[in-house]
């Protein structure tokens, strides 16, 4: 793109204003690429409103642009209201500025880069990025190590730390490195790398793509970043620690969903909405209903929801409650059923229990659970799909508690899981599945 070229675009992109938001104008300086991806980035800064971009935000803008990606700057983001406003914005005129919906990351450094941290650990699925760029982010005060907000498993989405470590204020111990930490421990794609530079630095890096190292950081990152596809069928796969993933090393590649993304390709938008130790019985002792992942899945507007709880409920501290487990289980698919996006929905049995580890019963799990699973997806029309008699799957396919299935074992899941879908959803006299929007 030629610099002239540049300035012209430049100046008709920020002639444009949101709408009035909460009594003000909401200005939102941007700037569309020529070749569009479909991947945006929402740069948050904590400058005062404005219609222009400052010389950082245009080198940001020509960088970003060069590569496919549409980026908008939020000034003046000190206000959750305004980045959800802002989130929303952008996503909801996505058809008209060429963006994949599904594709919109959030960027900021040093407070903002914190506040970038904690909407995608806190906010609602609908104003929640999709990928996080954090330079320095400024999340702990020394001595303090512990992060202010908790990283959620597979629901907080990939990142990238830049980290500055000649930085008085933020230490990369107590920021970067925590938030890698936090990361990696719940299964979530994070790159971390730490320059022996200045704050302020990481942001002129952008003024000098031909040499500076983050920049080629960045832009492998980014290359590497998975983009669902516009119109994707999405999938949801409600669990607990098995579909998480609990005890397999790099679970996001290697969980059963994330195999089930790998077989069912790019026509496909595979979620993990797995919570560790949930049960299905809303009596139990971590009823997966009263988590956040239940509204977030729902949030998610799936067109396939995958079931997969009970193994937690075989605990006798839990199955004393067992005369609410159909009723409980018929609730779920209810809500779901009700969804606009009119979800087919598969309920799956636990697998084996092969030790009782944890007071889990594999008793209960054939003779109480399994018929009861049965029963509501005949009386709910629901897809029924019985994994504990899932062939080939063997204690050898299990982590030394008996409980978790190993990579091995959480990809035969994934194989069965993917042959049904297939078959069953897609042969030319079953498929009934709804058309997305494009």
């Amino acid at each position: 793109m030629q610099m002239k070229h540049l300035f012209i675009i430049l100046w008709c992109a920020v002639g444009l204003s949101a709408s009035a938001h909460q009594g003000e104008s909401f200005r939102m300086p941007f700037l569309l690429p020529q070749h569009p991806s479909g991947r945006a980035v929402l740069y948050c800064t904590t400058a005062p409103h404005t219609t222009v971009f400052t010389p950082e935000e245009r080198h940001m803008a020509v960088y970003f642009t060069q590569r496919g990606i549409a980026f908008f700057v939020l000034n003046n983001s000190q206000s959750t209201d305004d980045v959800d406003y802002a989130m929303q914005l952008i996503r909801d005129s996505s058809r008209v500025w060429h963006l994949n919906p599904d594709d919109v990351g959030m960027m900021g450094c040093g407070a903002e880069g914190a506040l970038v941290a904690r909407q995608s650990c806190e906010a609602p699925w609908a104003v929640r990025p999709n990928f996080t760029i954090m330079l320095s982010p400024l999340l702990a005060t020394p001595p303090q190590k512990k992060l202010p907000f908790t990283v959620q498993n597979h629901l907080t989405p990939p990142a990238i730390v830049l980290v500055a470590d000649d930085d008085a204020e933020i230490s990369p111990v107590n920021n970067g490195v925590a938030y890698y930490t936090a990361m990696r421990k719940a299964g979530n794609p994070c790159a971390l790398h730490i320059y022996p530079v200045q704050r302020k630095a990481l942001l002129q890096a952008f003024a000098d793509t031909l040499h500076s190292e983050l920049i080629a950081n960045l832009s492998a990152w980014l290359k590497a970043l998975p983009s669902p596809q516009i119109g994707a069928i999405r999938v949801a796969c409600i669990g607990n620690s098995i579909t998480d993933g609990m005890g397999i090393d790099l679970n996001d590649v290697h969980s059963y969903p994330a195999r089930l993304q790998q077989l069912l390709g790019k026509d496909y938008y595979v979620r993990n909405f797995g919570v560790s130790a949930r049960t299905l019985l809303n009596s139990g002792d971590r009823p997966y209903m009263r988590e956040q992942a239940w509204q977030m899945a729902r949030d998610f507007a799936p067109n396939i929801v995958i079931i997969k709880l009970g193994t937690n409920d075989s605990k006798p501290e839990n199955w004393q409650h067992a005369a609410a487990f159909e009723h409980d289980l018929q609730a779920m698919v209810d809500t779901l059923q009700q969804l606009p996006s009119h979800p087919r929905i598969l309920l799956a049995t636990p697998i084996p229990a092969f030790k009782p580890t944890w007071n889990i019963n594999d008793s209960v799990l054939v003779h109480g659970i399994t018929p009861i699973i049965a029963k509501v997806a005949r009386k709910k029309h629901c897809d029924f799909i019985d994994l504990h008699q899932l062939a080939g799957l063997t204690s050898n396919d299990a982590q030394p508690d008996g409980i978790h299935p190993t990579a091995t074992g959480a990809a035969r899941i994934a194989e069965t899981i993917y042959s049904f879908i297939k078959q069953k959803y897609h042969s030319t006299s079953t498929c009934n599945l709804p058309k997305r929007n494009m």
